[in-house]
């Protein structure tokens, strides 16, 4: 693991671009209390997954965000499984998010983008439960899931990681590369997917491979569970 990304900025509802203007609030229902055997899910809008040498890339995909309310809590942009209640459902709303990104990056730029240099598309999903999260134990912050709606998207929600006291800043910095681990080491996935207005791009996506998981999709089971 090479460590940590950290932005001062919001991720927005995908988690992959700075650029969607919405501050990281750390507030609201915190999921993990609330609803035991929830899921969620962290989509993959490509290129944030991705490094230079286009190999997918952890401490990219789960992005650390200052929370701009305290400016000491940090966020991750995930969504809420149990009101996407099918995998379209899921695809729906990243294609949806990829879409929100492009015209915010096309409006703060004032010209069209070029495309794929510059545009966000949505390529799949990962899911993880909320009884793994709870079993995360870090030593210099507390864990907490937090509904919060934006952009008209219901499922939205973040992971918050907020500061004990008394931690310096290189235990909190660990903690926080710590804490990516853990959560990849809890994924399920990824389920794939093309956006029909992306067929044209298939063979550029062909050298971009997500991150396939050893505990593989999760079991529909679950759905029982919704």
């Amino acid at each position: 693991m090479a460590g940590e990304i950290q932005s001062d900025h919001s991720a927005g509802i995908d988690g992959s671009d700075a650029s969607l203007g919405r501050t990281p609030d750390c507030e609201g229902i915190d999921l993990l209390q609330a609803a035991d055997y929830s899921s969620f899910i962290r989509l993959a809008i490509h290129p944030q997954p991705f490094g230079d040498d286009s190999a997918f890339a952890f401490e990219r995909f789960f992005r650390l965000d200052k929370c701009r309310r305290d400016n000491k809590s940090y966020v991750i942009s995930i969504a809420w499984r149990d009101l996407l209640f099918s995998d379209r459902d899921v695809h729906e709303y990243g294609e949806r998010s990829a879409k929100i990104a492009n015209g915010e990056r096309e409006r703060k730029k004032g010209q069209p983008l070029l495309r794929p240099s510059e545009t966000r598309h949505y390529r799949g999903f990962y899911e993880f439960l909320a009884s793994d999260v709870q079993r995360i134990n870090l030593l210099y912050h507390d864990v907490a899931v937090r509904h919060r709606p934006e952009h008209g998207e219901f499922a939205h929600c973040e992971i918050v990681l907020s500061p004990k006291s008394g931690a310096s800043k290189a235990d909190l910095k660990q903690d926080r590369v710590d804490f990516v681990a853990e959560i990849v080491s809890i994924l399920y996935g990824p389920v794939s997917h093309l956006s029909p207005e992306d067929f044209d791009l298939s063979q550029y996506f062909e050298r971009f491979r997500l991150f396939v998981s050893s505990r593989g999709v999760l079991s529909r089971m679950v759905e029982g569970l919704r």
